[in-house]
């Protein structure tokens, strides 16, 4: 491939020797060259935003997408999105001051609701145009000191445990726990007496002797899975308690008999636990029912800023290898920041059934610019409960359809569209309940399989 350097030279030699004998094709070539020496001076002199072909400007190419940070700074305020000037938001990207000031708000989780309000503010400056916020500068002064307080000092009278921090050695969790699950699982009573240690509503404060590394609340899809949520409960509510985190499960069950929506109960709990426990959780895991992790050492948290920590990448099923072309991304555990999770949208509402809604979380997290990590060969191992399919979740044929449209679509489809409503919840002794309505007003992007006759 010849590169335009000697495209342009050859131009230029060809036009120069048909100056006389073809002046009308000489007049034509001069015109394309002079339009294109014109496209790429106002691109280095910043009149024109940089594009990573600027033959787009000829021929009407769609614009690119956003950087990732500016996808995240669109994503908080996606009620606006749609108006939002898109040259004022790479104006915004070019300010290092202000998104390096931004990567200092975002690990502090107390510092969010601040973050976000001022985002909206600055968002709406390129929505209409209004005069400017106070400064980033001033935001940080302002939240730093009360989501950061000074750190406590030790009395002579106080106990050392309060001081050292839980699980700094993960060396004795690396034995692989035997799971029976060929056997009836424990009633709820009998799981919540094997584990005294958890208050109402599942949650485990950590142990009395140190202070938790993590503070995470793990979310769970669940319909009609009575069986595989014991079996969940009694074997990895255990395997929790070990790596010493503070943690609180959530069962989030679709209310009614219409087609299964893992999307849109999954966005609901995320959006209810981050409204009524506002700042108490540092890490988000989304947890399938059917999977049980075998290695206690794969400990249920969170990594920093642009890591996304897929927690279940093997399988029995799998003969534990990561296979690339069963589809399985970021399927069966994953966790995610507050940030994070609000940065891609959470997940899609759209998939309805069986399949899809993991390959399409895997592609907001690459399109967004965040790196998906997992844990080695020997600690992210995991069973699943074998099952069947039932009518109410059928497999999605639709979902490869729905997957090309993921990064047209992912800033308006997610926790900005989510219209659902918790009807109850309740305070178990091994976890909370919450009873959704899921809204149907998208159809579902199924076709139904019916049983062929004998």
């Amino acid at each position: 491939m010849w590169s335009l350097k000697t495209c342009f030279g050859y131009c230029c030699k060809w036009t120069l020797k048909g100056r006389r004998s073809n002046p009308t094709l000489f007049s034509i070539i001069s015109i394309c060259l002079a339009i294109y020496l014109s496209i790429q001076i106002a691109t280095l002199l910043g009149v024109l935003p940089i594009r990573r072909n600027s033959n787009e400007y000829l021929f009407g190419k769609e614009r690119p997408q956003p950087p990732p940070y500016i996808s995240f700074l669109g994503a908080v305020a996606s009620p606006n999105l749609h108006q939002i000037d898109q040259d004022c938001i790479r104006e915004l990207q070019k300010n290092h001051s202000f998104m390096s000031s931004i990567e200092v708000l975002l690990p502090n989780s107390n510092s969010l609701p601040n973050l976000i309000t001022y985002l909206n503010k600055k968002l709406l400056h390129c929505v209409n145009g209004t005069e400017k916020t106070e400064s980033i500068e001033t935001l940080i002064a302002r939240s730093m000191p009360s989501s950061s307080p000074e750190p406590k000092t030790k009395s002579a009278t106080e106990p050392d445990y309060q001081f050292k921090t839980c699980l700094e050695d993960v060396a004795n969790l690396k034995r692989v726990i035997a799971l029976d699950l060929t056997m009836t699982p424990p009633k709820f009573t009998e799981i919540a007496a094997k584990y005294p240690q958890l208050t109402i509503g599942g949650n485990y404060p950590g142990p009395k002797f140190c202070r938790p590394r993590y503070s995470v609340a793990i979310i769970i899809p669940y319909r009609d899975r009575n069986t595989h949520l014991r079996f969940w409960l009694y074997y990895t509510l255990g395997t929790l308690i070990k790596q010493q985190i503070q943690f609180t499960v959530f069962v989030a069950e679709q209310f009614g008999d219409g087609v299964f929506n893992k999307g849109q109960l999954m966005n609901t709990a995320f959006q209810w636990i981050t409204t009524e426990h506002k700042g108490k959780f540092q890490c988000f895991v989304f947890h399938d029912v059917d999977m049980i992790p075998e290695v206690a050492a794969n400990v249920y948290k969170c990594t920093a800023m642009r890591t996304v920590m897929h927690l279940s990448p093997l399988v029995d099923k799998f003969n534990y290898t990561l296979r690339r072309k069963t589809g399985v991304t970021v399927g069966g555990a994953v966790s995610f920041t507050e940030w994070q999770y609000r940065a891609v949208n959470g997940y899609s509402n759209v998939y309805w059934g069986w399949g899809g809604e993991d390959d399409d979380m895997n592609l907001r997290i690459r399109y967004l610019g965040l790196r998906r990590i997992r844990p080695g060969v020997n600690i992210g191992r995991y069973k699943m409960i074998r099952h069947r399919h039932d009518q109410l979740n059928p497999l999605n044929t639709k979902r490869h359809r729905l997957l090309k449209q993921t990064r047209a679509s992912m800033f308006q489809d997610g926790l900005s569209s989510l219209n659902t409503t918790v009807i109850t919840v309740m305070l178990l002794p091994t976890h909370t309940h919450l009873l959704i309505r899921i809204s149907e007003h998208i159809k579902p992007q199924i076709e139904k399989h019916t049983t062929p006759s004998p």
